[in-house]
């Protein structure tokens, strides 16, 4: 009897034993399959960005017909709140709302699962990339430029080595229509930046209208806009560089100048709730005050733009206005903006901004029954109403014949440069006298 209950005993532990081995069995190759299948399914990495990987997991994604930036960041584990941080802190190099099938996506996260890095290519043919890398102070954006190949191949362009056109015309936005001309993203901006104050690029251009650019390409690699004509709404726009040191600038075909500051509006979305006046009653104070502001109401977190680039002189708290930001923009205009729940990640007095960046979100800090940004224009010091701002232009030029001899030379350049037809180069360098301006 005794022999027949450990016989049992001996044989249920075995049943036991090689259940659970044959369980673990199946869960090893289950694992390892979807391991295989995970790493299969992703293209290879090129060299540039396994030097730019952190330590930890690396996943690339490459967009598909359809998907949207959240939609893909999502899928890789990225809480939404980061996406939208991303998208604006990406928002003055590159609009990630705009990404296209076939650019490729890697994320990078540390061994303890904390996302490190996102790096979107955005032009393969010119080697350009955004990186939104994590940092001391929180996450920074930057475009990656790799330098290109020198290209054997003869062509028009040896003329002017150091010269680049680009033309297209909208299909569905400015911005698209300059990526699929070659263009980089920080060029696109500078070149919104320079007719900012004659139209708004996202409202004015349409389906039709056209544009051509003639850039420099200076030893760092970067490339300074020469000329720009663009056609919108049937009405032609052009800007010429013209000048040099703190004279330089861009002009019309006329030689007059135009300053090009023109302000964002600083919250997106948000509804006016208080508007400029000299006798308002306050809420909280109980009694008639000057607003020389414009309040914008949204929902708390809502993120607070900067209307202009430029340098903060002051970021903290600021009795009534709560938590508060002075931005200078140049010798004639500052902005504040008031009220904030808080400031973005690095966001601190000395801290250069560009237009559009985040710079803080929503909040109803210092005096306030509900959230909303106070936000003001000061121009030379003085108050003025935001509402009415329409940006500044400025007197025409010192030397009128010399800006004329340069514009003709750079329009020589651009129709050389847009011609389809070989033509001598003993012929071009003779027909486009290189201007003394530029």
């Amino acid at each position: 009897m005794k022999r027949s209950f450990y016989s049992l005993t001996l044989l249920a532990l075995m049943v036991n034993f090689l259940a659970g081995s044959w369980v673990g069995y199946q869960s090893g190759i289950k694992n390892t399959a979807r391991a295989q299948d995970a790493f299969e399914s992703q293209p290879p990495a090129t060299e540039a960005e396994q030097s730019q990987s952190v330590s930890g997991h690396e996943a690339i994604h490459q967009i598909k017909p359809g998907e949207s930036i959240i939609q893909v960041l999502k899928g890789m584990s990225v809480p939404e709140p980061l996406i939208l941080e991303w998208k604006e802190l990406a928002r003055p190099l590159y609009d990630l709302s705009l990404v296209r099938p076939g650019q490729k996506l890697i994320l990078n996260t540390a061994p303890d699962g904390r996302i490190m890095q996102m790096v979107l290519e955005i032009s393969p043919a010119k080697s350009s990339r955004l990186r939104i890398s994590r940092s001391e102070s929180g996450f920074e954006a930057e475009l990656i430029k790799e330098a290109a190949q020198p290209s054997t191949q003869a062509s028009i362009t040896d003329a002017f080595p150091q010269r680049k056109y680009y033309a297209g015309s909208i299909e569905t936005n400015f911005y698209q229509a300059g990526i699929d001309a070659g263009m980089e993203p920080e060029l696109i901006m500078n070149l919104a930046n320079i007719f900012s104050v004659q139209l708004n690029f996202s409202s004015t251009m349409k389906k039709g209208d056209d544009f051509e650019v003639l850039t420099e390409v200076l030893p760092s690699g970067d490339e300074k806009i020469l000329a720009a004509k663009i056609i919108a709404g049937g009405k032609t726009y052009k800007a010429y560089y013209f000048g040099a040191g703190n004279a330089a600038g861009y002009f019309d075909e006329k030689a007059r100048a135009w300053e090009g500051f023109q302000l964002l509006k600083p919250v997106r979305n948000g509804r006016i709730s208080s508007t400029y006046t000299h006798r308002r009653y306050h809420p909280i104070l109980g009694y008639y005050t000057p607003h020389l502001a414009v309040d914008y109401a949204a929902p708390q977190g809502t993120p607070v733009l900067a209307a202009a680039s430029g340098v903060i002189t002051f970021a903290g708290w600021r009795g009534g206005y709560g938590n508060y930001i002075e931005l200078r923009h140049n010798s004639t205009y500052t902005t504040t903006y008031g009220h904030m729940r808080n400031f973005a990640p690095g966001i601190k007095t000395g801290k250069r901004v560009k237009r559009g960046q985040v710079i803080g979100y929503v909040g109803m800090t210092g005096l306030a029954t509900g959230p909303h940004l106070d936000y003001r224009i000061f121009k030379n010091g003085g108050s003025i109403n935001p509402l009415r701002f329409k940006g500044d232009r400025v007197k025409r030029v010192q030397n009128p014949a010399k800006f004329h001899n340069t514009r003709l030379a750079i329009e020589i350049e651009m129709q050389v440069l847009k011609q389809p037809l070989e033509i001598p180069n003993e012929k071009l360098m003779l027909a486009a006298v290189p201007p003394e301006s530029l």
